[in-house]
């Protein structure tokens, strides 16, 4: 088998572990043809290996753009660390937890990015669930069930798609035509795959948080104190994550459990606040190696410097970083 050729591109600016995040979060949507790729901290380099190495010249330019996209718009990390518990060490063993996991059966591949879950990682899964469970009733969080299909039409009213597009998983249906039905059942399990011309075109797309179908509920509604309200929501969410598949740190689908504040910012900012409270505690408690810190979403997006710069001088965005011993990474 002829072995892959590794390109390098130096990074024309110093990274640090949040441009590296961001980094991660987008090469892989900068060409098909990427295979794998490395962010080098320390040499401040990308490396990455083609399906197709007649491609580079283009990839090439494509990688680069993603490169001055993510680079900041100020010198410096913006980012904020709220609450440190780094020093904890939680690497006492030595054990491949997730290929212990998929040996063991608990954890099952039912296609990249797709797990089935069984045995003691879900009655762990389903325990954590509880403990936020209960947490909601100090909020007084009355819980509802929310559609996974999200219309386009209010996907585009919110600018979804100017910021997150790469998330974007559509729903389709076949076309509501007799010959185009009779034609798809007959021509499926033929050599030739190919089902995009048997489609509609989509109108609906698989949410990719919990919260998106959440905010009909009160369109053009004023709502006073007596009627600021708090939800919420379990269920499934779905998000493109290409190559950054590896473990269970990103997935295609995974569950959500979802607090939803509608209120005045003073309500949200006290609601938000308990929940930093409840997280910090909880981290306290099961000392793992963790911290909180300020963060910001994975635009991707001409606009990307001045979202990114945005939620990073406003703290609107706070995540719960726990560190994975088997990879090294801090997973929000």
């Amino acid at each position: 088998m002829r072995k892959k050729s590794l390109y390098t591109i130096e990074i024309p600016y110093k990274i640090n572990q949040h441009i590296k995040e961001n980094l991660q979060n987008n090469i892989p949507f900068a060409s098909e043809y990427i295979t794998e790729f490395e962010i080098d901290l320390a040499k401040n380099t990308l490396s990455y290996s083609l399906s197709d190495d007649s491609k580079n010249d283009d990839v090439v330019d494509k990688v680069n753009r993603v490169i001055s996209l993510v680079k900041p718009a100020r010198d410096g990390d913006l980012t904020v660390c709220l609450f440190d518990q780094t020093h904890i060490d939680n690497q006492s063993t030595s054990i491949d937890v997730f290929n212990k996991l998929i040996e063991d059966g608990q954890v099952f591949e039912v296609s990249p990015g797709h797990y089935s879950f069984r045995g003691q990682f879900l009655a762990l899964y389903n325990k954590l669930n509880e403990r936020i469970m209960d947490f909601t009733k100090e909020l007084n969080a009355e819980e509802i069930v929310l559609p996974i299909a999200t219309p386009l039409e209010d996907l585009i009213n919110i600018n979804f798609f100017k910021k997150t597009p790469q998330f974007a998983n559509f729903l389709s249906i076949l076309k509501n035509d007799i010959d185009t039905i009779t034609e798809f059942a007959q021509d499926v399990d033929k050599e030739d795959k190919s089902i995009n011309h048997h489609l509609s075109s989509p109108k609906h797309m698989c949410r990719s948080a919990i919260c998106l179908n959440s905010y009909k509920i009160f369109k053009d509604r004023i709502l006073s104190k007596d009627n600021y309200t708090t939800l919420t929501v379990f269920g499934k969410a779905f998000r493109n994550e290409e190559k950054n598949i590896k473990s269970l740190e990103r997935l295609h689908e995974f569950s959500m459990r979802e607090l939803i504040f509608f209120g005045d910012k003073e309500y949200v900012n006290q609601q938000l606040e308990k929940c930093r409270k409840w997280f910090v505690n909880y981290l306290e408690i099961s000392q793992l190696n963790a911290k909180v810190i300020s963060a910001s979403d994975p635009f991707f997006a001409n606009s990307v410097k001045q979202l990114e710069f945005y939620q990073l001088a406003e703290q609107s965005k706070i995540e719960v970083a726990i560190l994975n011993p088997e990879s090294e990474n801090y997973v929000a």
